[in-house]
């Protein structure tokens, strides 16, 4: 969604540019309430253009966002009205998010719009205008700022919101609590006064439950909301390891490396190592076990927790999926498949069932876009492991986060 929708904003400020005479209002609202969302706004000079060129924008707007309407309402209104006695025709779109502080995450972290956590419950709002100007630079349009103001043309961005504002540099503000920025003569500057239009805005995001959780998650000060949260953390508290590329959230999860997360949830690294050297000639019969996870996948089937694909290969560059995945991790709360508490093939609806996520700012559909055969990815391991954390054993009553932090 997020890749999409900016390519959709990019698509008005273009339409806006070449054709000399479009009406652009893009509006975007956030409220304590809960609510929020996204407005386009855009308009053709039929007068001038004709009814071709008009044609030629029906619809295009939504089908570029790519939004999974699973977590929106969009409605979608014709535009048909004068403006100095020029006919405008066009189109409006308005989007109103289930959850618009994660929605806002996810979509705004191109170049075309910013949304950023600044710590101390402060997320900033911005417009980059720098590569704006520079195209209308490139493209000699300079000049032609008075003729578009003539021809009823105007781009204008706002954001609505009763949040605390921190800090901003709107052009003007409506009501209190509607933050305006009129770009129709500063886009066209040679010398524009600002590179970005902003909007700075405290926001009391609801704690955890968990009192041991929403205590850690204080004292790190991290973005929630943001969809690298689960797997930054990880990383910080020593559950999840990176490469020279990163963390490589966006990668598939291989069997291996599920296994490893496995037993770092269960807090067995270090016996591992220990069964290690006690056992250095143990073998699993799994011919396929790269070397980095070859002492814990050895231990792992020691303690008969995972199986292999066949009796000599256990899959370890092959994706894991997540019900695979999720079935270790119920597993690790202390629920089985071999009793009968779950069937590891519909282990991804019982983990909804038994409320793994229900304590997590991000709820499960905003792990999901709009596809259905996505890969299970790095990322979306994450989710499940923090939240798995936090999560009380069926068996033992605890944490496992608590447990591993008290060994």
């Amino acid at each position: 969604m997020r890749k999409k929708m900016m390519v959709a904003v990019s698509l008005l400020v273009a339409m806006m540019m070449f054709s000399g005479c479009m009406d652009v209002r893009l509006s975007f609202s956030l409220k304590e309430d809960g609510s929020g969302g996204m407005n386009a706004f855009m308009a053709v000079n039929q007068s001038i253009m004709g009814d071709e060129e008009t044609s030629e924008m029906e619809s295009n707007f939504f089908d570029e966002t790519g939004i999974n309407d699973a977590n929106a309402q969009i409605e979608n209104t014709p535009l048909e009205y004068y403006k100095d006695d020029m006919l405008f025709v066009g189109e409006e779109f308005n989007i109103q998010f289930s959850d618009p502080l994660i929605a806002f995450s996810d979509m705004a972290e191109t170049d075309e719009l910013h949304w950023t956590y600044q710590g101390d419950d402060v997320y900033r709002f911005e417009i980059p205008l720098s590569q704006l100007y520079e195209d209308v630079a490139s493209e000699g349009m300079g000049d032609v700022s008075a003729m578009f103001k003539a021809m009823g043309g105007q781009l204008i961005y706002s954001f609505e919101t009763d949040y605390e504002v921190i800090d901003h540099n709107a052009d003007y503000i409506e009501d209190d609590t509607n933050y305006i920025w009129d770009l129709t003569e500063e886009v066209f500057s040679l010398n524009p006064g600002r590179e970005s239009g902003f909007l700075e805005i405290r926001m009391e995001i609801e704690a955890s439950e968990n009192e041991l959780r929403n205590e850690l998650e204080e004292s790190l000060d991290m973005d929630r909301a943001h969809r690298d949260f689960h797997g930054e953390i990880l990383a910080s508290l020593g559950y999840l390891k990176g490469t020279d590329d990163g963390l490589e959230l966006e990668r598939n999860l291989t069997r291996a490396e599920g296994a490893i997360m496995y037993s770092r949830l269960l807090g067995l690294e270090e016996e591992a190592q220990v069964f290690a050297s006690e056992n250095p000639n143990y073998e699993s019969g799994f011919t396929d076990v790269p070397e980095w996870a070859e002492d814990t996948l050895n231990y792992l089937h020691h303690l008969d927790l995972v199986n292999g694909i066949s009796e000599t290969l256990y899959g370890s560059n092959a994706p894991m999926t997540e019900a695979q995945y999720t079935t270790l991790v119920l597993r690790a709360l202390g629920y089985s498949d071999r009793d009968g508490d779950f069937v590891w093939s519909a282990s991804t609806q019982k983990a909804l069932d038994i409320d793994l996520y229900a304590d997590d700012l991000r709820d499960y559909a905003y792990t999901k876009g709009s596809g259905q055969d996505e890969m299970f990815t790095r990322r979306m391991m994450s989710y499940i492991s923090y939240n798995a954390l936090f999560f009380e054993n069926t068996q033992t009553q605890e944490l496992l986060f608590e447990a591993r932090t008290e060994e």
